[in-house]
């Protein structure tokens, strides 16, 4: 996946050894050209539509960018699984907020089908991981999560990240566009 296709990545460059990774001092590095970006602001992001636009263009063009990409197949994230697992872990740990959560959890685990399709996804493409400009994302960074998914993996993260700034942003403008 590179800009090559159209999506704004900050895509590896080759090192002295024309390698892609790079070892040094017993680790492994990949080298990124720099991209100067604009700042994201934590506290107002997420009033911004446009930035939810752009997001949701970025998801769109990951997933025709990697229509035809084969990937090594894994064990697919499982987003039921990991509901369940929130659910558990919240009634467990934090009564109080598993009590306001309750509805939400059972509906998401009436609504979710079991067999969710799957597509190749960024893994954690939340706000904080897109080099942005001034009205554009510039590059994604951090594909480590990257993978076989379901479809809604990415688009989930977003949200659930952008609520958790501020719980006024789940039906905020960058959510909502």
């Amino acid at each position: 996946l590179s800009t090559a296709k159209g999506l704004p990545v900050a895509a590896p460059v080759t090192g002295p050894d024309g390698r892609l990774i790079q070892r040094a001092r017993g680790r492994h590095w990949q080298l990124t050209e720099f991209l100067a970006g604009v700042e994201l602001d934590h506290e107002s992001y997420w009033r911004e539509a446009w930035r939810g636009k752009a997001l949701a263009q970025f998801l769109i063009d990951l997933r025709l960018a990697s229509r035809d990409l084969t990937v090594e197949r894994e064990d697919v994230f499982d987003l039921g699984g990991y509901v369940r697992r929130i659910s558990h872990d919240a009634k467990k740990l934090h009564h109080h907020i598993f009590a306001q959560l309750a509805p939400l959890f059972a509906l998401m685990d009436r609504r979710l089908p079991p067999d969710l399709p799957v597509a190749f996804c960024h893994g954690d493409p939340h706000p904080q991981n897109m080099i942005w400009g001034k009205d554009r994302i510039l590059g994604a960074i951090d594909w480590e999560f990257s993978g076989l998914k379901c479809i809604l993996h990415d688009m989930a993260l977003i949200v659930g990240c952008v609520g958790s700034e501020d719980e006024d942003a789940l039906d905020g403008p960058l959510v909502t566009a």
